[in-house]
């Protein structure tokens, strides 16, 4: 997602509720971001500023 290779951690019982998590590592900083579709997460990863 947009550039960053990336892992997608869902609960099927919480995902509609409170989305998924997209945990990024760039260095040696873990961001995690949340977001109801993948779409979103990768707008959101790709706002970040580079390391």
């Amino acid at each position: 997602m947009a550039g960053e290779p990336m892992i997608a951690v869902a609960d099927p019982a919480a995902t509609r509720r409170l989305g998924t998590y997209y945990p990024v590592v760039r260095d040696d900083v873990l961001i995690v971001v949340e977001a109801f579709t993948p779409e979103d997460a990768a707008d959101m990863i790709g706002a970040l500023p580079e390391a």
